[in-house]
């Protein structure tokens, strides 16, 4: 049952305007209906995935039973296809809830500190942080406890 828990944790971490409102649906626009499949299968991704796929082996085992069971269901929303020599799985991408589209991490843009900082405050965020921190935002702008392990 903590899994489910999870799962609409996140879910609900959409559900209102906050800060950031690229990533999160105001139910007052309408656009629930447009974005609700990419929502559900971010959070499943993101509460069972990652609960399971703690490795990266077992994370491309998850990717190929996820989207093999979104194709067996007849979900219409569907995450990009790898391209190239990348995984492409689907923990690299983040529904856009405006541009209604799937973007990988990797391309969110990073804060950039403007005051004077030392050496040892230096951060280089890669994608594992963008996520971590994304997520951390994401549910704690909702007033939902979070554990990091």
């Amino acid at each position: 049952s903590n899994l489910v828990t999870s799962c609409f944790n996140v879910m609900n971490g959409f559900k209102n305007k906050r800060k950031n409102t690229r990533y999160s649906v105001d139910v007052d626009k309408g656009l629930v209906e447009a974005v609700v499949e990419p929502i559900i299968l971010f959070s499943c991704v993101w509460s069972f995935g990652a609960a399971l796929a703690v490795g990266q082996a077992q994370r491309v085992s998850f990717n190929q039973f996820f989207r093999n069971l979104i194709i067996d269901k007849g979900v219409t929303a569907r995450f990009p296809m790898p391209m190239g020599d990348e995984l492409g799985l689907v923990f690299d991408y983040l529904y856009d809830v405006e541009a209604r589209e799937w973007v990988r991490w990797s391309s969110l843009p990073v804060e950039e500190k403007k005051s004077p900082i030392n050496l040892t405050e230096i951060f280089m965020p890669v994608t594992t942080s963008v996520r971590l921190l994304w997520m951390l935002t994401h549910l704690t702008d909702k007033g939902i406890n979070v554990l990091v392990v």
